[in-house]
């Protein structure tokens, strides 16, 4: 599930308003490929809740307020007693909505962004790591490429932007995403020899202040064809989503 509560990170050094936007309509859909148990003492995954096998196709979470089960592997690991102390996330990536203002108009806007390379089946695309594509709301979403030097959209259709937008490593280095996430346990899930039911485990995702932006106009909002237009026409400006924060809590 996703918690929308959470603090902004702190800005960038730049001469402009560091502006923070919780993901609209609380919508997060996150990308994962596995998730994996971390015994206590071990820095290796020994256990499997499920894993796709392909990154190209992982498990898509749509997270909202509401709470999601996914009961894909619930049985219990073999060979214990034992306590698992981590769990490892192997994400693909993650989307979320914002407003966006054209012409002083707003406009529900998606903006996905890639923790690896990849070829993403949906889009028929290659896609690089830290890449952020913007895409309407549809249930067929179209996608395209940012061009840092003009803001302007491409078309996944048409040429790569020499520089398409990427999160830039240098900035925000406790939310810059990895494709492989390890959590640690605030309590430790033991096993014992003789289990019984089933067992759970709960993961939270801090998905508020996801979206930043130099806010170059002062007005507070995100606007296309102001704080949009990145180095072109306002040196040094930014915007691109954050990478979320995720809990874990596990239990029998």
């Amino acid at each position: 599930m996703a918690d929308f509560s959470n603090e902004p990170p702190s800005g960038d050094s730049d001469s402009y308003s560091d502006s923070f936007l919780s993901p609209n309509n609380s919508v997060v859909t996150v990308g994962v490929k596995s998730v994996r148990l971390i015994m206590s003492q071990e820095t290796d995954p020994s256990y499997t809740i499920f894993d796709t096998q392909n990154s190209a196709t992982p498990l898509v979470l749509d997270l909202t307020t509401t709470a999601q089960s996914a009961e894909i592997n619930n049985a219990f690991p073999s060979g214990c007693p034992c306590d698992f102390s981590q769990v490892q996330l192997e994400l693909t990536y993650f989307e979320l909505q914002v407003p966006v203002y054209v012409n002083n108009v707003p406009l529900n806007q998606r903006f996905r962004f890639y923790t690896l390379d990849l070829t993403d089946p949906l889009l028929a695309a290659p896609v690089n790591e830290g890449e952020v594509l913007v895409g309407d709301v549809t249930s067929n979403p179209n996608f395209s490429w940012i061009d840092t030097s003009n803001g302007a959209y491409i078309s996944l259709a048409a040429s790569r932007p020499t520089v398409p937008l990427q999160v830039p490593a240098s900035r925000f280095p406790d939310h810059i995403y990895s494709s492989t996430v390890t959590i640690d346990l605030p309590k430790f899930l033991h096993i014992p020899s003789s289990p019984k039911g089933t067992f759970a485990v709960k993961l939270t995702v801090h998905a508020g202040s996801m979206f930043f932006f130099d806010d170059t106009d002062g007005n507070g909002r995100f606007d296309l064809f102001t704080d949009g237009l990145l180095d072109a026409i306002q040196p040094n400006s930014h915007f691109y989503p954050l990478y979320p924060t995720i809990d874990a809590a596990a239990g029998s």
